[in-house]
């Protein structure tokens, strides 16, 4: 089974030894909502449009290809 966009970005995080407080400092994406992103609770996020920018922030944070990552994040919003 693939991955969940929340999986990827936790994983990738985690091997990179990044703290969620080390990607707080460098992106302003408050730890709570990344903690969401990476436990793919997008309810949890403010709003889509928000939830949506701090996936490509992130994503980019950690070198991750960022059109996979939104593909998907919409495939598992329906």
């Amino acid at each position: 089974m693939a991955e969940s966009v929340g999986e990827q970005l936790k994983n990738a995080r985690l091997e990179r030894n990044f703290s969620l407080d080390q990607v707080y400092q460098a992106t302003h994406i408050r730890v709570r909502y990344l903690e969401s992103l990476e436990n793919d609770q997008r309810e949890a996020l403010p709003s889509d449009v928000q939830g949506k920018g701090f996936l490509r922030l992130y994503a980019d944070y950690l070198s991750l290809p960022i059109p996979p990552l939104l593909a998907a994040w919409y495939v598992n919003k329906l």
